[in-house]
Parts: C-alpha cells; structure tokens; sequence
C-alpha cells in the first residue's frame, strides 16, 4: 500500500489530493 501511495503522491507532500487520485485510478484501471 505504501508504494501505491507514493506513486498517487506525485509532488510528495505526503498527502494525495483529489487530481492525483483521479490520475492514479485512471492509470490503474488502464
């Protein structure tokens, strides 16, 4: 999980905000 968190984290301010997400499901799911 914490690897997961890193790569939706993508300025690394430790918190993963709503865009960020977005993208990250969005590449996930392809």
């Amino acid at each position: 999980m914490d690897s997961a968190f890193q790569q939706a984290d993508v300025n690394g301010d430790g918190r993963v905000d709503i865009n960020e997400f977005r993208n990250f499901i969005s590449q996930s799911l392809g």
